[in-house]
């Protein structure tokens, strides 16, 4: 019986929405809790800026850092779940903090390092799941 490596090019062309779809779950539910349903009024233009402005980083993130080490667990044939999870939640908490830091107001480093390891993780999870990756090296 044959063992068939994971498919990564499918993947990495389906993870990276996990990034705006993670960050408009977090603004509707953060209008909801302060605003009640009323807050979602505006929720199709939130939408439309995160996608618009969050895709081509996500995309970007995904092809220049998050392809190559996935190409690197893969050459050392550790291309599991903890390990794209783990590594993809450093990856995104650095370049979530790094992307703030460049704005005129950037927040607090305790503020963008978790919420930037959140997307990260959700996009390790993702691009776990399409891939079908194993839990563990075999």
């Amino acid at each position: 019986m044959t063992e068939t490596k994971p498919s990564i090019w499918k993947a990495a062309l389906i993870a990276p929405l996990g990034v705006p779809l993670s960050i408009v779950f977090a603004a509707a539910c953060e209008s909801v809790s302060n605003l009640g349903f009323s807050g979602l009024a505006d929720l199709s233009a939130t939408v439309l800026l995160v996608f618009l402005f969050g895709l081509p980083i996500s995309y970007g993130a995904m092809l220049l850092i998050g392809l190559p080490y996935v190409i690197w667990l893969r050459s050392r044939a550790w291309l599991t779940w903890a390990f794209v999870c783990i590594g993809a939640a450093v990856l995104g908490s650095v370049i979530w903090a790094g992307y703030w830091q460049l704005s005129l107001r950037p927040p607090s480093l305790a503020r963008t390092v978790p919420a930037g390891a959140l997307i990260g993780f959700v996009v390790g999870v993702i691009f776990s799941w399409v891939a079908k990756l194993p839990s563990r090296v075999s």
